[in-house]
């Protein structure tokens, strides 16, 4: 094992605190299923107004919530306060803040980037935004099945405007349509709640991925360590809360002064080519800067060394006169990047896949071998499900496996990406159908009727990944692993703060919609993003893509250098390069989080060099408050913004 995946074993994986006596046997306990619901219902709730009417940070904007952290870090410290207080006061335990926050997790989502927010505009931008000019009714609305969109054409035109005075909310228009996309989500959720159990003992035993993400919440709940009082803890905190909280006063009285966090020029070396394709942008994330101290440092240097090694191709294409096709290249590369991440993935997990396959039949005796054979029938249900819906809506059945393996696959690797390496933002779009139908086969074999459905469905569940469902879950199955959850607890909790969330998310957006007028909330959610896919669907449809060698064999190449990567990385102690890394870069988001990996990346080899492990182990104090304290400022700033009823400082994204 690599020394660098050594270091990782620092974070607070062990047992947590002691537990109750009277609290149930590996179980989460009444308490921690009533908090957890009620703060899912609390997320579910704010989010609509927050991220998408008020636009400050987002509640949940990323891959660790902010809405679920400062949720869960109040719950650690109103406990201990309560106890302070009241005597008699039971503290809440290790296990019921881990389980309460695992259902936070899962469900922070689904208001925003996860379901709601793309599932709304799906079903009705095709009708409000159609003219004959862009042809949505001819080309979309006409292989769209009725009972996917609202036929009422006034509850769709308020849900945009807002409702006129004295009118009520339409909510019967609704049903029909959220309960048939909600069939398909729940269809979707199934495959992930399965995934995740058959994967996780290969993610957490036998790889042993460090899931960074998650050492925050392990370490508070481990009482025996934490210390609130820590000096380092404290510093660590004190940065980001002093500089956010300047910015913060600059934006609302410009008299203050600026230290620029965001949007930083970085290599700007003029607009002549090829050195302009260098240019780039500095963002400060000091969350991010700490999740990279704890990687190993292949990882969070591999994600701005192939941020930067994208763009030196763009110059080697210019050098070779064909920069401006060049953008299909690699878009095309990096679909076979993700494949071949993901088939190495479950190349590995061989030995583990063949346990569980035996296990699930009975062959020997094994704990979790009743688990295992339930995840292989929710995974063949679930899949079954979504390709079932799909062809009743229209998709021919061949069509809609092909998006269901893409779908498997998008779970399994954007999953392991995220806990591998704490990518906040990590998304997998060029993994979208249609997208990946393009390089792969093209897209004269899909029949008029297929695209606008699929494409519909890609907008909701494949595309804008940044909250998805499948790196939450494992996450989850992560925290109940360390806190000796028992399994059928874990998954009954994620599956009620689910189907909660799902609820609650559709309520909250439909008041706010109806009474804001979705059209002056977010404009990329009901305006920009609808009509560009929209468009897209439409250009598919009426000019669809034949097959193209040179597109499949781009495919290959960059499959084949991630396998290289890969297969370099098992062979060679001292190889630098994870292909992450590769996968990564050609993500938008990338340009985020490129500059804070390196930070941290930085900081943990000249302290390791500096001190060795035990000095890294002290910094880790440090970093842990950097992540703290930016939570803590964006949370306060969001209040203010929440309380004041404008848009203020807004730290995420």
């Amino acid at each position: 094992m690599r020394s660098s995946h050594v270091l990782e074993k620092t974070h607070p994986s062990e047992a947590p605190s002691e537990e109750p006596a009277q609290e149930e046997a590996h179980g989460g306990g009444r308490r921690a299923w009533v908090i957890g619901l009620l703060g899912v219902l609390f997320l579910c709730l704010a989010a609509p107004y927050t991220d998408l009417t008020l636009m400050g940070s987002e509640l949940a904007g990323n891959h660790l919530p902010l809405g679920a952290v400062c949720v869960f870090l109040a719950l650690v410290l109103g406990s201990r306060l309560l106890r302070r207080v009241f005597p008699r006061w039971r503290e809440l335990s290790a296990r019921e803040l881990l389980l309460a926050f695992a259902m936070m997790l899962v469900a922070a989502g689904l208001p925003t980037f996860g379901l709601a927010a793309y599932l709304f505009p799906a079903a009705s931008a095709p009708v409000y935004y159609a003219t004959p000019e862009n042809r949505y009714a001819e080309v979309l609305l006409s292989y769209v099945p009725a009972w996917l969109i609202p036929q009422d054409a006034d509850a769709v035109r308020h849900f945009y405007l807002g409702l006129p005075p004295g009118a009520t909310i339409p909510w019967g228009a609704w049903v029909r349509p959220l309960a048939a996309w909600s069939a398909l989500a729940l269809a979707a959720y199934l495959v992930i709640l399965s995934l995740g159990v058959l994967m996780s003992d290969q993610w957490i035993r036998r790889e042993r991925l460090s899931y960074p993400l998650m050492q925050l919440p392990l370490e508070v709940t481990t009482q025996k360590r934490w210390n609130w009082r820590d000096p380092l803890l404290l510093l660590g905190m004190a940065v980001p809360m002093a500089l956010h909280t300047l910015n913060g006063l600059h934006s609302v009285a410009p008299e203050f002064p600026e230290i620029r966090l965001k949007n930083v020029p970085f290599l700007d070396l003029g607009t002549d080519k090829p050195l302009s394709y260098l240019r780039s942008s500095i963002n400060i994330y000091f969350c991010v800067i700490a999740v990279a101290y704890l990687l190993p440092a292949e990882v969070s240097f591999s994600i701005p060394f192939f941020f930067f090694f994208n763009k030196v191709q763009y110059m080697a294409a210019y050098m070779h006169g064909s920069d401006l096709a060049f953008g299909k290249v690699v878009e095309a590369q990096y679909v076979g990047a993700f494949l071949v991440f993901v088939f190495a993935g479950v190349w590995a997990a061989r030995p583990h896949l063949r346990e569980v396959w035996r296990s699930a039949l009975g062959q020997h005796a094994k704990v979790g071998g009743k688990e295992y054979r339930w995840a292989l029938l929710g995974l063949l249900a679930g899949a079954i499900g979504m390709v079932a819906w799909l062809a009743v809506a229209g998709v021919r059945p061949v069509v809609g496996l092909a998006v269901v393996v893409i779908f498997i696959a998008i779970c399994i690797g954007l999953g392991r990406i995220v806990v591998e390496s704490g990518a906040l933002f990590a998304k997998a779009t060029q993994m979208r159908p249609l997208t990946a139908f393009d390089y792969l086969t093209g897209t004269t074999w899909l029949r008029p009727a297929d695209v606008p459905v699929v494409g519909l469905a890609q907008y909701v569940f494949f595309y804008d990944l940044k909250v998805f469902l499948m790196p939450a879950v494992a996450h989850a199955l992560k925290l109940g692993d360390a806190a000796g959850t028992r399994r059928r607890t874990l998954l009954g909790a994620m599956a009620a703060a689910i189907l909660l969330g799902m609820v609650a998310s559709y309520a909250s957006l439909l008041w706010m919609a109806y009474h804001h007028g979705a059209i002056k909330m977010n404009s990329w959610f009901f305006a920009i993003g609808p009509r560009a896919h929209l468009d897209s669907f439409v250009s598919t449809t009426t000019a669809p893509r034949a097959f193209e060698a040179s597109k499949l064999a781009t495919v290959a190449a960059g499959g084949a250098f991630a396998w290289f990567l890969a297969a370099m990385r098992q062979r060679f102690f001292w190889w630098p390069f994870h292909p992450v890394g590769y996968v990564l870069a050609y993500s938008s988001e990338t340009t985020r989080i490129w500059f804070p990996f390196l930070a941290g990346w930085l900081c943990k080899v000249l302290l390791l060099r500096a001190g060795g492990l035990r000095l890294y182990r002290s910094g880790c104090r440090f970093f842990w408050g950097l992540m703290i304290g930016e939570f803590a400022a964006a949370a306060l700033w969001l209040v203010v913004s929440t309380a004041t009823g404008i848009e203020g400082y807004k730290i995420f994204p």
